[in-house]
């Protein structure tokens, strides 16, 4: 079976689209560990964050033209949790933070979220429930 080229000029930016979807979308559940607790709450104050001893560190890394980002902000205050949303085109030492968990995480992919010491890929509640260890 011989596909025509013009068939390519078709297909591969639709599966280019289905490839970028699924990576956003990546969110097993299992978070990548990335840091230690102590290192996450360096981070997080680093940032401007402020947390308690009792609190697991939150931070959202985003852009501003980011529809995922902003549903992730949208969802999580909402629902009153506590964290950090910091803009990585914004804010150096975001950017910096967040080269440093893209590099264990092996994607460049936002929303990206560090909860406590391990990086989650996208943006899924039950997720984030799970890992901060709150009802779904």
């Amino acid at each position: 079976m011989n596909l025509h080229p013009k068939y390519f000029k078709v297909l591969t930016p639709f599966f280019l689209l289905i490839l970028l979807l699924l990576s956003a979308c990546q969110s097993s559940g299992k978070g990548t560990p990335v840091t230690s607790m102590k290192e996450a709450r360096i981070m997080l104050t680093t940032l401007g964050g402020e947390i308690s001893d009792d609190q697991t560190p939150l931070i959202l890394f985003v852009t501003d033209w980011c529809p995922a980002c902003r549903q992730a902000e949208s969802d999580l205050g909402r629902r009153s949790i506590d964290f950090l949303k910091v803009d990585i085109e914004k804010d150096e030492k975001a950017a910096e933070i967040f080269e440093k968990i893209a590099k264990r995480t092996q994607t460049r992919a936002i929303p990206q979220l560090l909860i406590g010491e391990n990086a989650y890929v996208g943006y899924s509640w039950q997720v984030v429930a799970q890992a901060l260890g709150k009802k779904a």
